[in-house]
């Protein structure tokens, strides 16, 4: 098992790291207590699932925030298909009754835990990021009616969403996983508080270099974007490979730790990003991080990736 001793190296990255979370039994575990802790710290953020968080795990969480003075994301997946399978954008208003309640109970009871929590003990734990992940629905590029009403209806269910987060947690941003024109997600006329795009290619700089100027261009010439910022998620200890023309994650990595330890210099040393066509533009106000590090099928990896990653930005920071 991978000892949490290993972390205490490590400082306190320069901007939040939202880190997928662990699973509820995993964090009520408290033999991993300590590597929950550290991570906390590390990442200058806590993170957990606002659907499936006990209220065990979520008083934990916190006061892990309150101790490393860290804020708090809450991962959502809006429009989950496991729960409604023959959702359309298209359907009638009244058909997402169930799931905007839920999202509502969800965000409410997180607020109102953490409004008890900080009255206790005369605290503030901010819940500083709503994580959206919702890749359901392509948009449709055809110019035919139907499609224009299927692109229209679309962005109003992420508005709907997005405005739900913000009446709940007024200061809180509301970041969508890979809101950039390339995933074929978003229009650009969705509300949301930032552009993102999933990097999952530790492995091949080049090849993550690509895809995040990609995205930044395409956000500049698609919707007008000049000088905004574009997250990264990334992945540590895996990679996506391709298999029989699909692309799937392989959690085995098979790559040098060496990697994500340039990745963390590269994302937060400004010197890459004045050499934009050799490196890429980076520019970027938070990370999130997917898979969680404590993902039983990445094992030790994840973690040991996670510590030369911090190596790396640490470069940066000294």
């Amino acid at each position: 098992m991978f000892n949490a001793e290993r972390l205490k190296e490590l400082k306190r990255l320069p901007v939040p790291h939202y880190v997928w979370p662990f699973q509820n039994a995993w964090m009520t575990d408290p033999a991993n207590l300590a590597l929950w802790s550290e991570t906390v710290r590390i990442c200058a953020a806590g993170a957990v699932r606002g659907e499936h968080v006990t209220a065990v795990n979520l008083a934990t969480a916190l006061d892990l925030c309150r101790q490393h003075r860290s804020n708090l994301g809450v991962f959502i997946q809006p429009y989950d298909p496991r729960r409604v399978p023959n959702l359309q954008p298209t359907d009638p208003p009244d058909t997402f009754a169930t799931e905007l309640a839920l999202l509502r109970d969800t965000l409410e009871h997180i607020r109102d835990r953490v409004a008890r929590f900080n009255f206790a003990i005369d605290v503030l734990v901010r819940v500083s990021a709503i994580v959206l992940d919702c890749e359901r629905w392509k948009i449709r590029t055809g110019n035919q009616p139907q499609d224009v009403e299927w692109n229209r209806a679309l962005t109003a269910r992420y508005d709907t969403v997005y405005s739900t987060c913000r009446i709940i947690f007024p200061g809180t941003a509301v970041h969508w996983y890979a809101r950039n024109p390339l995933s074929g997600l978003f229009t650009g006329t969705e509300k949301g508080d930032s552009y993102s795009v999933p990097i999952y290619h530790t492995d091949d700089p080049l090849i993550l270099r690509k895809i995040y100027t990609r995205a930044v261009d395409a956000c500049t010439r698609d919707w007008r974007t000049t000088g905004s910022q574009m997250n990264p998620w990334i992945a540590l200890g895996g990679k996506y490979i391709e298999v029989e023309g699909r692309k799937t994650f392989d959690y085995e990595g098979g790559y040098s730790r060496s990697l994500s330890c340039q990745l963390g210099q590269e994302l937060h040393d400004k010197w890459y990003s004045t050499w934009p066509t050799r490196f890429a533009p980076w520019s970027l106000d938070h990370v999130c991080m997917w898979p969680c590090l404590g993902d039983p099928q990445l094992g030790d990896r994840g973690w040991e990736h996670f510590v030369e990653y911090g190596k790396g930005v640490a470069l940066h920071i000294e």
